[in-house]
């Protein structure tokens, strides 16, 4: 959610992909152009990260698990990559990853 709420999805060669997890397995999406679009606001980043209370850093705070993945694991877990167009690029699903 931080990639597109925060636009760093908008930055070249930054966060280029949606992440979800299944079960063991990470699913990577590459983030269409419209979704890499500039919002042109910047100011919930600038409250999220203020010094200052405010509510959006309060919400921001309170649901890091909406904003930022975390994926541990032991051994090893599967991924499928898919391009933008929704065409598998890349798995180990037949591999492990350690």
């Amino acid at each position: 959610m931080s990639d597109i709420v925060f636009n760093f999805a908008r930055l070249k060669h930054f966060h280029k992909w949606h992440i979800t997890v299944a079960g063991n397995t990470l699913i990577f999406v590459e983030y269409s152009e419209k979704d890499r679009r500039d919002t042109g606001d910047q100011e919930i980043f600038y409250m999220a990260h203020s010094l200052m209370p405010n509510s959006i850093k309060s919400m921001y705070r309170r649901n890091k698990d909406l904003f930022s993945n975390m994926f541990l694991w032991n051994g090893s877990f599967t991924y499928y990559i898919f391009d933008q167009k929704g065409i598998l690029i890349s798995t180990n699903s037949n591999s492990t990853v350690k």
